[in-house]
């Protein structure tokens, strides 16, 4: 459910990259954007038919959350591998180096059990905080 309100200001026509553009915008309130900007897209490309010419861009905050997902999904494992070698390493055991870093992936449960029940949203920033805590746990072990 969404409210539209139609209200008179000045309209602005952009320029960029020699074709013009109408900025629209909202906010989204008491769900994730990435989930919220998704089910907008899917609705706008069923019920919307654009002329010849035309284009919709999403932009803004749901585009730099895709790309630091983007980020995430290359640098999280890339950094694990490096946390193994570093404990393999140091104990000079593929066993020992592996169950700690089992001990440390398991860790962020009870962050993530602690969002589901104040029903906080995980995004980028929390996720941030999680690889904080793995390193700072692989840190301690």
């Amino acid at each position: 459910m969404c409210k539209i309100k139609e209200t008179d200001g000045a309209s602005e026509v952009y320029r960029e990259g020699n074709r013009r553009y109408v900025a629209i915008k909202y906010s989204v309130r008491g769900r994730d954007l990435g989930s919220t900007v998704e089910e907008a897209i899917k609705k706008v490309n069923e019920q919307v038919k654009l002329p010849t010419g035309y284009s919709l861009l999403w932009e803004g905050e749901y585009e730099s959350q895709k790309r630091a997902n983007q980020r995430l999904m290359i640098v999280l494992p890339i950094t694990i591998f490096i946390i193994f070698i570093i404990l393999y390493t140091m104990f000079g055991s593929f066993k020992w180096a592996t169950l700690i870093l089992v001990n440390i992936a398991i860790a962020p449960i009870g962050g993530l059990l602690a969002l589901f029940i104040s029903g906080t949203n995980f995004s980028v920033s929390s996720g941030v905080g999680f690889l904080a805590l793995l390193a700072c746990r692989c840190r301690r072990a």
